[in-house]
């Protein structure tokens, strides 16, 4: 489960301000950036994580990053912590948090181990990436692990001037820096409310994501008048930038594995005003489709390992085996997806992961059994060329492009 919904679940059981909700956020999700670290201040402090109980562990936790990154007293975190468990509860932890306030962990003397707590990431990932991308790329990637992200959105020309939403934002206090390279996208600079609580948002005018996925979809050029084949569609938001580009003007079919999901793809699609995408309940590694389609996107699932920003509790989640497992199944739907693809089409290949094993090796092995495909070169200002000599394909970072990590590869059916 993502830190983010099980948020959402443990705050629809409670009575909450606003403010509270912030709060709780930020020290949810920032105590998950620096786990690692937090548990080597408690294991010195003689509280070794794995011996406590969930609820004690997670309070010590929160309770450790308000003292050591926030820059709360000790008093200050005992008093927080009484708010939520009571001073009898909270009494026979405080020696422990004394000790966790005052003693620093010794610097490890081993490199793997002392970048790993310095990055906040598993040791196995920075091994991983000063492997790939080479030690001064690998920890400047690392670092922005740590960082927040920037959030965009994108202005629905389905349904609304582009520019007459734009002002309407702006007066009310939100601040837009128009993207140069991607149509109606926009950087959102500050924000008075979270853009999913406005009556924009709810009628359908705006919708936000990462820049990266819209990069990948506009990458893909749909024409108006084509018909696309949208796998792992849900929730919908590739969906609809397709529809967007091409004026809802051809076909969409949009495909995902959970009869849940599509559920979710309906209500967005719905809100955003598209009218030329159907949904299909379907497994990617066995679509069972009729019919060729003169574009197929496919935007697997993945390690995520390139959006860790913004989902930390991945980095503890995800193991190294995890990637070759993925892998080996991404490669079985792109085999399967380019089966409907027409002669002179194209299949969209792109992912959130910064790994090779994911990506490039991917490719390289469909292009190997299907010599019917090859590489269209893809150009992006400020995009980074993919590894392993494949230069036609682009890769996205995010402490390069202020975005989340994404490999984009486009091949043609000849």
């Amino acid at each position: 489960m993502s830190c983010k919904l099980a948020m959402s679940i443990a705050l629809k059981e409670i009575e909450h301000s606003l403010r509270d909700v912030k709060k709780a956020q930020e020290v949810a999700f920032e105590v998950q950036r620096r786990l690692n670290r937090i548990d080597r201040v408690l294991e010195r402090a003689g509280c070794p994580p794995s011996e406590l109980s969930p609820y004690t562990r997670n309070l010590l936790r929160a309770l450790v990053f308000l003292m050591k990154v926030k820059g709360e007293g000790v008093k200050q975190a005992i008093e927080s912590g009484r708010k939520v468990v009571g001073w009898k509860k909270l009494m026979s932890l405080e020696p422990f948090l004394a000790r966790a306030y005052w003693e620093e962990p010794p610097e490890p003397t081993e490199d793997e181990e002392r970048l790993s707590l310095r990055y906040c990431v598993p040791r196995w990932l920075v091994k991983y990436c000063i492997k790939v991308f080479g030690r001064p790329f690998a920890l400047r990637l690392l670092r922005s692990m740590l960082w927040k992200g920037r959030t965009y959105v994108r202005v629905n020309t389905l349904k609304a001037d582009e520019r007459r939403v734009v002002k309407i934002l702006e007066e009310r206090g939100f601040k837009l820096m128009k993207d140069p390279d991607v149509p109606h996208l926009y950087r959102l600079d500050e924000a008075p409310r979270p853009v999913v609580a406005t009556d924009l948002y709810r009628m359908g005018l705006i919708q936000p994501g990462d820049k990266a996925s819209h990069v990948a979809v506009l990458l893909a050029s749909p024409e108006p008048g084509e018909e696309v084949l949208d796998m792992c569609a849900a929730p919908g938001m590739k969906t609809s930038y397709l529809a967007q580009l091409m004026g809802n003007e051809g076909k969409i079919v949009s495909v995902d594995y959970s009869f849940r999901r599509i559920l979710v793809w309906r209500r967005n699609v719905a809100r955003l005003g598209v009218g030329i995408a159907q949904p299909v309940v379907g497994d990617a590694l066995n679509p069972c489709l009729k019919g060729e389609f003169d574009l197929v996107v496919l935007d697997p699932p993945c390690s995520g390992t390139g959006s860790m920003h913004r989902d930390p509790a991945r980095k503890w989640q995800l193991r190294e085996a995890d990637v070759f497992k993925i892998a080996r199944v991404q490669t079985k739907m792109l085999k399967e997806c380019a089966k409907y693809v027409k002669r002179g089409g194209r299949l969209l290949y792109s992912t959130c992961s910064i790994t090779r094993e994911e990506n490039e090796l991917v490719v390289r092995d469909f292009l190997r059994e299907n010599p019917d495909f090859s590489l269209r070169r893809l150009d992006f200002p400020k995009a980074m060329r993919g590894l392993d000599g494949l230069e036609e394909c682009v890769r996205l970072y995010p402490h390069v492009h202020e975005t989340d990590g994404f490999f984009i590869a486009l091949l043609e059916k000849s």
